[in-house]
């Protein structure tokens, strides 16, 4: 793993084929290895105006935004929006989330407020596959007894059209392929 200039880690695979650099250099042809950017390892980043979601702890399930980075375990964090108070959280109770808002270090509860507000938070979280499957769960784990028989009742349903379907397009595909096989080849 290597470094940029902009400290951005990338994973590094140094090519010595001469069909791969033959493609991407016609002047190297395979003697001299060539160095190709493969791809980025880490999405999100531990940064000041991060989003994250908290994982453990009273808050959990509770969005919050980090304001400090104290050392490589913690983070100072706020959320005066969502009911986190100012507190120092491990990284390890906390989810790191795409959402990021544009604020300064250590930065009043007013100002957080202001960027949630403008960045519009809530409805990019909402939006994210991770709150779908989060609220999902949820009610998920709120269904009663009569609600999850009918779930159950539903899904065989559809498996039933489902099946139903799949054996029509089967039958038409074996006709099809008796219909080629059956005309007289030239």
């Amino acid at each position: 793993v290597s470094t940029q200039s902009t400290g951005v880690p990338y994973r590094l695979h140094i090519s010595m084929s001469s069909k791969t650099a033959s493609k991407t250099d016609s002047t190297a042809k395979g003697k001299n290895p060539k160095l190709v950017v493969q791809q980025r390892i880490f999405q999100h980043w531990v940064e000041i105006g991060r989003v994250v979601l908290i994982s453990y702890g009273p808050d959990l399930g509770k969005l919050a935004v980090i304001i400090d980075v104290i050392d490589q375990n913690r983070a100072y964090i706020a959320g005066p929006l969502t009911g986190v108070k100012r507190q120092a959280i491990n990284f390890k109770r906390i989810t790191l989330t795409k959402i990021k808002i544009p604020i300064a270090k250590s930065v009043r509860s007013a100002k957080i407020i202001k960027e949630w507000k403008k960045a519009n938070v809530e409805d990019q979280w909402a939006k994210t596959t991770f709150a779908r499957r989060i609220a999902l769960r949820k009610a998920r784990a709120n269904m009663s007894d009569f609600d999850r028989f009918k779930a159950q009742e539903a899904k065989k349903l559809r498996n039933r059209l489902i099946m139903g379907e799949y054996t029509k397009l089967l039958k038409e595909a074996k006709q099809a392929q008796k219909q080629t096989d059956k005309t007289p080849k030239k």
